[in-house]
């Protein structure tokens, strides 16, 4: 159905951002280049998970959307599912990046809202 599709690219392109935002104001955990086992490492990671919880509970809405995604699966083909449902993602993301965080968005990315737009509604309303 057309209407889980929508639910999923909303809950995605909404979430996408904000993971964004709190992923970068997480605790980076450099890598080393031995396969031992560092102490200190393992609290880093720890405490990333932690002290950012902001990060965990969007990860955790981000993910109840694919229960949405699987729902559209089953009514509609792959084809045309992964085509609108990840189109419609970008739109929301691009979307919810220009209104909320006032990112400058060019004209060639709106006439590509357009598009994506347009494709959606035309993969949607073939019945197959």
């Amino acid at each position: 159905m057309v209407v889980y599709m929508i639910i999923t690219a909303l809950i995605w392109g909404i979430t996408n951002p904000f993971i964004k935002l709190s992923s970068s104001k997480a605790l980076t955990i450099q890598e080393e280049k031995e396969e031992t086992i560092n102490p200190s490492r393992l609290s880093q990671a720890s405490n990333l998970f932690l002290k950012n919880y902001a990060f965990i509970l969007l990860q955790l809405l981000n993910r109840s959307g694919a229960y949405f995604y699987f729902l559209a699966l089953q009514s509609s083909p792959l084809s045309i599912t992964s085509g609108v449902t990840n189109g419609l993602t970008l739109v929301i993301t691009e979307l919810v990046e220009c209104f909320l965080f006032s990112k400058k968005t060019s004209f060639i990315a709106f006439f590509g809202i357009l598009c994506i737009l347009y494709g959606s509604y035309l993969c949607s309303s073939v019945n197959v």
